[in-house]
């Protein structure tokens, strides 16, 4: 695929600086907002308003909760890699949901939609958002 686009799969991309996103309280994670999600990636160029937009491809946000997780206070949630974090780690706290108490549904998995991989970081870019697979022994951060 990155062939066929031109690209050069050998490339090895840097990655923005990383900055944690963390939990606030304990709790379960009760919602992803993904909206908020694409928001943040978008803030920090990693998507395009316009066409004619430039795409950072060194930005992005990995993972590291899912729905259902029970989290504790000061638990890494999400990381944000951005050269200029302050509002897409907003929006990333913004579309974490965190309930007192409870479980949510967990996702399944579905299908995966990986468009690249950088296996010398082991992290798989996932529509500009960056996602670990603990279903398959990855664990994140």
């Amino acid at each position: 695929m990155i062939l066929a686009q031109g690209g050069n799969p050998d490339a090895v991309l840097k990655l923005a600086a990383v900055h944690d996103v963390v939990a606030s309280h304990d709790g379960v994670v009760s919602g992803i907002e993904t909206e908020q999600l694409g928001t943040a990636i978008i803030a920090m160029g990693g998507g395009r308003r316009l066409m004619s937009d430039r795409v950072d491809p060194s930005v992005g946000i990995r993972m590291c909760v899912r729905l259902g997780d029970r989290v504790d206070r000061g638990q890494l949630l999400a990381q944000v890699f951005s050269s200029h974090p302050e509002e897409p780690i907003r929006l990333v706290k913004k579309a974490i949901l965190i309930s007192d108490s409870g479980a949510a549904p967990r996702f399944d998995g579905g299908s995966d939609f990986r468009l690249m991989s950088d296996e010398t970081q082991g992290v798989e870019f996932v529509l500009g958002l960056l996602a670990m697979h603990p279903e398959r022994g990855e664990s994140c951060c």
